[in-house]
């Protein structure tokens, strides 16, 4: 049997040493390049991936007379959404949640156990703040509630002629309030939250 001289043995170490060394430097650079050069691209797509959204109407502008009176402005109408994937027990969500806003049952439970990511509640549309709290105060695992607002007219029937008036989707129907929409609507807003691949809320 050949036997092997101390120095090929080093030479050997140290090539495996060496290749070891290269192979490390390589994988480091990677993990940098990935953490600080692409690290804030990646946490953006993930977030995206993560996050839902639960939206809400655009509050319209305000119509001033010369002397800057509010003539057409907004009251807070709250609005009911459901994430159905985050609703635990769908029957007694149902059955709090249609006592609170006086709807049939099986209509809520229809509702919150409909196949999509967000559903708005009709029902539940433009409630009283008293009534969003008091939903808000029953904890409803996956029921949230939207900021909306309706169109609000401080001198009632004043000058309606000429103001007109805005929809429940908060469009120009007459008077100024068509003729201006463009400019009197609003952006859509939301309320984010994260959620895992289940739609499960994330603290």
């Amino acid at each position: 049997m050949k036997r092997v001289s101390s120095v090929t043995v080093r030479k050997r170490l140290a090539l495996i040493l060496v290749g070891g060394l290269m192979i490390f430097g390589i994988i480091d650079f990677r993990l940098a390049y990935v953490q600080f050069i692409m690290g804030n691209g990646l946490t953006s797509e993930a977030k995206e991936l993560w996050s839902r959204n639960i939206p809400f109407e655009p509050e319209r502008g305000k119509i001033l007379d010369r002397n800057g009176v509010e003539l057409a402005t907004n009251q807070s109408s709250p609005t009911v959404f459901v994430v159905p994937r985050q609703v635990k027990d769908p029957t007694a969500t149902a059955e709090r949640l249609a006592a609170s806003l006086n709807m049939n049952v099986e209509k809520a439970y229809e509702y919150i156990t409909k196949v999509a990511s967000i559903v708005r509640i009709p029902e539940g549309r433009k409630i009283s703040y008293e009534k969003a709290q008091e939903i808000e105060g029953l904890k409803l695992n996956g029921v949230y509630i939207g900021e909306d607002s309706t169109r609000y007219y401080p001198y009632g029937s004043y000058l309606s002629h000429v103001l007109g008036f805005a929809g429940i989707d908060n469009q120009g129907l007459m008077g100024l309030e068509l003729s201006y929409d463009k400019e009197l609507s609003g952006d859509k807003g939301y309320v984010q939250y994260y959620s895992d691949a289940k739609g499960q809320k994330n603290a």
